[in-house]
């Protein structure tokens, strides 16, 4: 079975301790780790306050930030074959609200 590696943002000490206290933040500030994705559903830009951030990748119901943009993305998916997902030990996912949260 093929993998695909995308990089994804994921949140430092800074950054969490920024959010759980609602306190702004950059997803830049983020840390960047790769990922290792068997089945990704859909990808799209991810767009806030009208900034393009990179491409939101839609796997296993959660949706994940990658700070590629959407054709780099399309094409590492396209040399792939998909089915599942492994993942760090610490993952912190965006949820449907836009809320970051620790899934491990």
């Amino acid at each position: 079975m093929k993998k695909v590696i995308i990089p994804i943002y994921f949140h430092n000490n800074t950054t969490l301790r920024s959010k759980n206290c609602g306190i702004e933040y950059n997803i830049e500030d983020c840390d960047i780790r790769n990922v290792i994705i068997y089945n990704v559903n859909g990808v799209s830009e991810c767009i806030e306050n009208g900034k393009l951030l990179g491409t939101s990748i839609f796997f296993n119901g959660d949706e994940f930030i990658s700070p590629l943009n959407k054709n780099k993305v399309e094409e590492l998916i396209e040399y792939s074959e998909t089915n599942s997902v492994i993942a760090y030990k610490e993952l912190y996912i965006k949820d449907n609200k836009g809320e970051f949260i620790n899934v491990t």
